[in-house]
């Protein structure tokens, strides 16, 4: 039952619980951020601070969440994760690649795909960042290859949490 699970992981105690939960998560299908959202507000006891983990390719859905999160009181931040060959990828002109989300096969053209591609993943987190920005949420940026220390020293840094507590 989602709802009973997410009421487990809310509350400071439960941190543990949550790490390991996530641990042990797999990637697969589409992610419908604004259904995870109504989800998680549903269990919530009262206003908090929501972590929005994703990366974020379904911009529609993350800011709209978001937003919904504060409409209803709570902080938000949000965090996008990729992974590195996400940020860089190589140049892989006239390849066919799987889109792990949906399966589909996708041929590249021989020559500017990569280009075309850092470009719409700039323009994409432009406009993320531009969203976020209106309803004062935080946007860290990590990769798969940070350790989790890397990532909480970011989040410090960027404000998000303040000597080891949540702002």
């Amino acid at each position: 039952n989602p709802h009973d699970a997410i009421r487990s992981m809310i509350g400071r105690r439960s941190l543990p619980r949550f790490l390991t939960m996530l641990d042990g998560l797999e990637a697969e299908g589409e992610t419908d951020l604004a259904s995870i959202v109504n989800l998680a507000t549903s269990c919530a006891g009262g206003r908090g601070l929501f972590i929005v983990l994703s990366d974020f390719f379904d911009p529609e859905g993350a800011l709209n969440g978001a937003q919904a999160l504060r409409d209803r009181g709570h902080e938000v931040a949000l965090v996008e994760v990729l992974d590195p060959l996400e940020i860089d990828p190589p140049d892989l002109g006239g390849l066919v690649v799987e889109d792990e989300e949906t399966g589909e096969l996708v041929e590249l053209p021989d020559s500017g795909a990569r280009k075309a591609y850092l470009a719409a993943l700039e323009k994409h987190r432009r406009e993320m960042d531009e969203g976020a920005m209106t309803m004062g949420a935080p946007v860290i940026r990590i990769d798969t290859s940070q350790a989790f220390d890397d990532v909480v020293a970011q989040a410090i840094t960027s404000g998000l949490m303040r000597a080891g507590t949540v702002s």
